[in-house]
């Protein structure tokens, strides 16, 4: 809605080339990051498959898996940031054609990058801390709420801030409904797995009782509370607020934005350890 409602304002102002150069240092950024950090994440799962030849293979030979899908994924996202990223930078013309289709394409790309992270995870049924629904509901929220605090880094660092205050409110009251309810289903998760860790006394269950004490009581478990939880919800939720209620401050914003990044990175780094503890402990490795 952001170009269409801009576009829409300066058209009755007579001012198209104003509004193309407002929106293009807002949009060229947004793609360019989007685009690097796309081309980082395939990067770092063809180091993952460690063989270049089976990364070949994800395209050459693709079968129905969360790697082979993933990729492709990937690469379609990537593919539609650059398409975004060329049109934008040919003219006012060429940037209004592609706000007709490709901010469609691209939050669906989006979307499906988001969910298949979680699902890969919840499919590995050897890690119960992981086999659950919330855990890709969690990974969604989560990456929702990146992506807002990187839209409003990028507009707050753009010098056309001043001319986008209700999107940026807009923004802002959004990204605090999505931090309310990645709070919720964090505590969901936390509340059904350590249920579920009362069920019975099986392999399975010792686990994930093994899991959530790495996640909830282990060395690591300040990283969970005080940098995901305090840095990565409330303080975000909090600055938000305040920017509401006052002034906006573009230090604030970015300050906001570094923290969900924070706190999203460590919510995944905690979650994926606690996971696998159980497997290295097996294996003698922890």
């Amino acid at each position: 809605e952001l170009p269409r409602c801009a576009i829409g304002t300066q058209r009755l102002n007579g001012n198209r080339l104003a509004a193309y150069r407002s929106l293009s240092r807002i949009f060229l950024p947004a793609y360019a990051t989007s685009g690097v950090l796309i081309a980082a994440g395939i990067v770092c799962l063809f180091v993952d498959l460690g063989i270049p030849n089976r990364a070949l293979l994800l395209f050459l030979s693709p079968q129905l898996s969360f790697i082979s899908v993933g990729s492709w994924l990937l690469s379609i996202a990537e593919f539609l940031c650059i398409t975004a990223l060329f049109l934008c930078s040919r003219g006012f013309a060429s940037f209004l054609d592609s706000m007709a289709v490709l901010p469609a394409l691209t939050g669906i790309a989006a979307l499906a990058v988001m969910t298949y992270t979680g699902l890969m995870l919840q499919s590995f049924a050897a890690v119960p801390l992981w086999n659950t629904w919330l855990l890709p509901c969690l990974f969604i929220a989560s990456a929702v709420s990146c992506g807002l605090a990187a839209f409003a880094a990028i507009i707050n660092l753009s010098g056309v801030s001043h001319q986008f205050k209700p999107t940026i409110r807009a923004i802002a009251r959004i990204d605090m409904a999505v931090l309310a309810l990645e709070l919720a289903v964090a505590i969901l998760f936390v509340v059904t797995q350590m249920h579920a860790a009362q069920a019975s006394d099986n392999g399975t269950v010792q686990s994930l009782r093994l899991s959530l004490e790495t996640l909830l009581y282990g060395p690591n478990a300040w990283i969970f509370f005080v940098v995901f939880i305090v840095l990565g919800i409330v303080v975000p939720f909090a600055i938000a607020t305040i920017s509401l209620i006052s002034k906006p401050c573009s230090m604030a914003a970015l300050a906001q934005s570094a923290c969900v990044f924070a706190g999203a990175f460590a919510m995944r780094w905690c979650i994926v350890q606690a996971g696998i503890h159980p497997l290295l402990q097996t294996a003698g490795l922890s």
